[in-house]
């Protein structure tokens, strides 16, 4: 699968559920989590999930996009 075939694919997916990366709340809790040093923070979606109520896609997306800054 091409790489745009695959964004394509998870814009759709998401539809209007796409988080905006300027939208530090979450990242400023993943920064909490890494500074905290308690967890590996590829497993830190499942935090996202628990804390903000996001499904499973939405804290991938916001995991995958914090560790691209």
């Amino acid at each position: 699968m091409e790489i745009n075939e695959f964004k394509n694919q998870l814009d759709a997916m998401l539809g209007d559920k796409h988080i905006n990366i300027k939208d530090n709340k979450y990242f400023n809790y993943l920064d909490e989590l890494r500074d905290e040093g308690s967890i590996n923070m590829f497993g830190a979606s499942r935090y996202l999930m628990n804390k903000f109520d996001l499904d499973k896609h939405e804290a991938r997306k916001i995991l995958s996009d914090y560790m691209k800054q």
